[in-house]
């Protein structure tokens, strides 16, 4: 799951540079890409909706990880010793560092879900502006 995540990372920041770069056929050419549906039997979604999906339910898996932890570790403070305690504090480390990253994906893919459909409103007023002076 992870290695998806991380290649998620790289393409939607593409797709947004190409998105948000005013040049038509970069915006054209990622407006292709984020508004195209895939089939998954009898269901079509956008591929960008299915991205945001996956990376959607990987915050939320590390989510539910780092409460888990936290309660973990408020139960059973006393106990552990300090090899255990350096363990958590590693596994602490990586699921927040996964946390983050995830938070990240999952605001890059939403911005890239929505830009297409306020460029495609920019360009129409722009148009009805120019015909109507």
């Amino acid at each position: 799951m992870w290695n998806f995540v991380a290649f998620c990372v790289p393409v939607g920041v593409v797709l947004l540079m190409m998105l948000l770069s005013s040049v038509s056929f970069l915006e054209r050419a990622a407006q292709r890409v984020s508004t195209a549906k895939i089939s998954l039997g009898s269901v079509a979604i956008r591929f960008v909706s299915l991205v945001l999906i996956l990376v959607g339910c990987a915050f939320a898996f590390e989510t539910h990880k780092l409460v888990r932890m936290n309660h973990y570790r408020a139960e059973h403070r006393e106990e552990m010793s300090v090899e255990q305690e350096d363990r958590w504090k590693a596994e602490l480390w990586r699921h927040h560092r996964n946390w983050w990253m995830a938070l990240f994906n999952f605001v890059l893919w939403t911005v890239i879900w929505r830009v297409p459909q306020l460029i495609s409103y920019y360009r129409a007023e722009l148009d009805r502006l120019r015909r109507s002076a």
